[in-house]
């Protein structure tokens, strides 16, 4: 009879996975930073539409796009550590 070994779960995030890296970049974002980003790509929600997040968070489309453009170019700086 062969004993299965279980799996353990790294407690140190991989950054070398897209999904990973992001997590942490939004970790550090504000609240509202972290919920425009989360409704725009559609972490642990739906995808949103510029507008649509606008009008639910009450800001301008503007707004929406800075903060989405700050996320882009935060994520394409940081490279794997």
């Amino acid at each position: 009879m062969k004993r299965q070994v279980k799996a353990r779960k790294s407690t140190l995030p991989d950054v070398n996975h897209p999904e990973e890296k992001a997590r942490q970049l939004l970790a550090e974002l504000l609240l509202r930073e972290q919920r425009i980003i989360r409704m725009r790509f559609g972490i642990d929600s739906e995808v949103y539409a510029v507008k649509e997040i606008a009008k639910v968070l009450q800001i301008s489309e503007a707004e929406v796009r800075a903060v989405e453009d700050k996320f882009r170019g935060r994520f394409r700086q940081t490279g794997p550590t």
